[in-house]
């Protein structure tokens, strides 16, 4: 016999002796492997978890803490702009109030860093400069203004400009009478650090975090040093946190986060290797331990084997002396030891005795059961007549069977046998059907196709053949029938007939025909359906279309409008009386509400269509960041608003955003006309949902009309109260739906309101 490897390397060839240190060292290996695993990777999941919410709290924390500093700019200047002297200084052209207006303008040089302030007119020409003014800035101040979007009344912290190897960053502030610019006031800051105080800043943050700030443009990044080609953040994506490969080949996890009253965006970058450290050294130890824990066990295997093996060696010798016939040779295992081999032992030298002795007893039984040998034959012709009263009464028994055909078959297929239930399906009786070949009930086809010869050769074949089809009676009439052949063999292997048996099935059989033809309506009903949702879909894409197609049809003569009006505005305001003006402004508001008008109508569209990408949101987070934006654009109003301890949702991060965006603006437009307005942001848990809510102290509503709060256009306000579109409440209840929950409102006139909306837990929708 060829030894191959697969021979070579069977476990059957090895002796106990090899098989149990080899078992056991595979099994604490299998064991140390998945547990060091399952431990790695949960403790992996765990470190990158944590590293994540750190990274998204010191990036909020460094955002927060830059635009702190912004607001203090940004306040600084404007207090400045506002101030009568700079004012009329502007008007006389700079020719009145010249030194008030330097006062003012040197009181902004705060520290070193505060390097060039000037007043600037309407045409942007400079009107005076700051005596500490200590550089001179080539920048195209036209650009700056055209990219910062200062409005009036307001200030803002222009993006970051590198100038002769420096990084500087303007302050802008509008000074105006009666909310016409006269100029503005422009601050330039030097942006600088130390690389110690950044290496500082760094460590503090942890994991080797890097912080990056740069202009929303992205037209300039700095790590406060220098500029430096800045991280792959995507803008319009500053939620999310972005992984990506450095030159090197290190992964690291960033973060983006936009600075309020700049045109900044903060971006802090973590090393995933730095914070996977522990991790490794969690899977050297493992490794070290399994090592040692598998050559102990390898050892303590081995001396185990031996042990056992020994008296194995010597059980087997004396079963090899057993089996060659020494049965009368004194055989004895002695095992000094108290255990199951022990047992085993002292069983085999009990056995070994039995075994002698019943060598014995069986030569006196082969003699007495010689004598007894013709007392059995006698027993067995008995037995022979047993056998034949007992098949005349099984014939008799096949013979009353009514709902089965039962025939016997000799071994060229005729009847030979033909009980009362074939002659109840077939309508022959014993005596017409007797000798006559199976094939008298099959239909002319089948005959054709020699289809009974068939049957019985697959019988004798396989021993058995199955078949179903139609079959004839004797008046000609057909029914479906279900016939089993079995093949009989006498005591020699040889054919000696069939046993045929038959069941009408005709019932069943029409049954089935008619389960097919409603099989077959279905599916054509379900083809049916599937048009209909066909011809939805086109008709669907066909009204986005449409409304594509209006909004931009609307937009082209709502922009000519709104240009034309504010042209006339600008250009005639001073030939027109009051009426007139009041005119050009209702114009040129009532175009701005049709343009949001137009872009809601177009959200609350495409709404539908947008599918949702659910994830874990931190409520809290969120709904901090939606209050300290919707706040930045209401700074002449002390607003109370109080953010309660939030549980976590799951759902679709963006469309959550757009629900509390809508609802606490609403809040913020309702509330606006009390003295001390307030604002409530909460939650509630419930077993399968949790609840939110916003609650305001507001002018509130008519319960009686909280039906039409969540409908297109429709409002309880007039738009001489409060400005609106009347969809934003309509599409916050669609973004609900999507999720499955539910929204509804509370209130009482000029009490306040209170709006909920429920989201369902994640094993409810999954």
């Amino acid at each position: 016999m060829t030894r191959t490897w697969s021979n070579l390397l069977s476990f059957k060839r090895l002796s106990i002796q090899q098989r149990l240190p080899l078992l056991i060292c595979a099994f604490l290996l299998f064991s140390i492997v998945i547990y060091g695993f399952a431990n790695y990777y949960s403790l992996r999941k765990a470190t990158l978890t944590i590293g994540k919410d750190r990274l998204n709290t010191v990036t909020s924390q460094i955002s927060s803490m830059l635009g702190q500093s912004a607001q203090f700019m940004v306040m600084t200047t404007h207090t400045a702009a506002t101030k009568n002297p700079v004012i009329q200084c502007l008007k006389s052209a700079g020719k009145e109030f010249r030194k008030e207006t330097l006062e003012e303008l040197d009181k902004l040089h705060r520290d070193s860093t505060w390097v060039l302030i000037e007043l600037l007119d309407q045409k942007l020409m400079p009107v005076l400069r700051s005596a500490k003014s200590t550089v001179d800035l080539k920048v195209n101040t036209k650009d700056v203004l055209a990219f910062t979007h200062v409005d009036p009344d307001s200030s803002k912290v222009g993006k970051i400009y590198s100038v002769r190897g420096s990084m500087y960053y303007p302050i802008i502030a509008a000074v105006t009478e009666k909310k016409h610019i006269l100029g503005y006031v422009m601050c330039w800051q030097l942006l600088r650090a130390t690389p110690k105080a950044v290496d500082q800043l760094s460590q503090l943050m942890g994991a080797g975090a890097i912080l990056y700030i740069g202009n929303t443009d992205g037209s300039l990044w700095t790590n406060m040093i220098k500029p430096v080609v800045g991280p792959p953040i995507k803008v319009n994506h500053l939620n999310d946190l972005t992984e990506y490969s450095k030159p090197d080949g290190g992964v690291m996890i960033a973060k983006a986060q936009h600075v309020v009253h700049t045109d900044w965006l903060t971006v802090v970058e973590f090393s995933e290797q730095r914070m996977m450290e522990g991790v490794s050294g969690f899977m050297n130890w493992i490794t070290i331990f399994g090592v040692v824990l598998t050559s102990v066990g390898i050892f303590a295997a081995w001396i185990m084997s031996r042990n056992i093996t020994r008296p194995l060696n010597q059980l087997t010798a004396a079963a090899t002396a057993i089996s060659q016939g020494n049965y009368l040779l004194p055989i004895s295992i002695d095992v000094d030891r108290n255990d199951e081999l022990a047992d085993l032992a002292h069983a085999f030298n009990i056995m070994t005795v039995n075994v002698q002795q019943t060598q014995q007893e069986l030569e006196e039984k082969v003699r007495e059961r010689t004598l007894k040998l013709s007392e059995e034959i006698k027993l067995r012709k008995m037995s022979e007549e047993v056998l034949r009263v007992s098949r005349q009464r099984y014939l008799l028994l096949v013979e009353e069977v009514k709902d089965y055909s039962i025939i016997m078959l000799d071994a060229n297929g005729r009847v030979i046998l033909w009980n009362k239930g074939a002659e109840k399906i077939k309508g022959y009786t014993e005596e017409e059907i007797l000798g006559k070949p199976s094939s008298s009930f099959f239909t002319e086809e089948d005959i054709k196709s020699n289809k009974s010869q068939q049957l019985l050769e697959k019988a004798t074949k396989e021993g058995r053949a199955e078949d179903e089809g139609w079959r004839v009676r004797k008046n000609g009439s057909k029914f479906w029938a279900d016939v089993v052949y079995t093949a009989i063999y006498d005591q020699d292997k040889k054919l000696i007939g069939f046993a045929k048996i038959t069941r009408d099935i005709t019932e069943r059989k029409k049954l089935e025909e008619e389960q097919r033809v409603i099989s077959a309506e279905l599916e054509e009903r379900v083809k049916e359906v599937a048009i209909r949702t066909l011809q939805l879909e086109t008709s669907n894409k066909e009204l986005e279309a449409f409304s594509y197609s209006v909004s931009h049809d609307l937009r082209t003569p709502l922009r000519a409008i709104s240009g034309y009006s504010i042209m006339l505005k600008e250009d005639y305001e001073a030939n027109l009386d009051t009426e007139g003006n009041r005119i050009i402004r209702n114009i040129i508001t009532n175009a701005k509400m049709m343009g949001k008008l137009i872009d809601d109508l177009l959200s609350f569209s495409r709404l539908g269509k947008k599918e949702l990408i659910r994830t874990k949101v931190d409520m809290q987070v969120l709904a901090t960041n939606v209050v300290n934006e919707l706040l930045q654009n209401e700074l002449d109003k002390d607003y109370r608003i109080n953010i309660d301890l939030l549980s976590p949702a799951e759902g679709d991060q963006g469309m959550i955003k757009q629900v509390l965006i809508n609802l606490v603006s609403n809040a913020i437009k309702y509330s606006s006309k009390k003295e001390n307005p307030e604002i409530e942001i909460g939650s509630k848990d419930e077993q399968a949902q949790t609840i939110y809510y916003v609650k305001d102290n507001g002018v509130g509503f008519d319960i009686a009309y909280a039906g039409k709060l969540f409908g297109v256009f429709e409002r309880l306000h007039s738009q001489e109260e409060f400005e609106g579109t009347g969809v934003g409440l309509a599409l916050v209840k669609r973004i609900i739906d999507k999720h499955n929950g539910g929204i509804w409102a509370e209130g009482l006139e000029n009490i306040g309101a209170t709006f909920y909306f429920s989201l369902p837990k994640k094993s409810n929708y999954e």
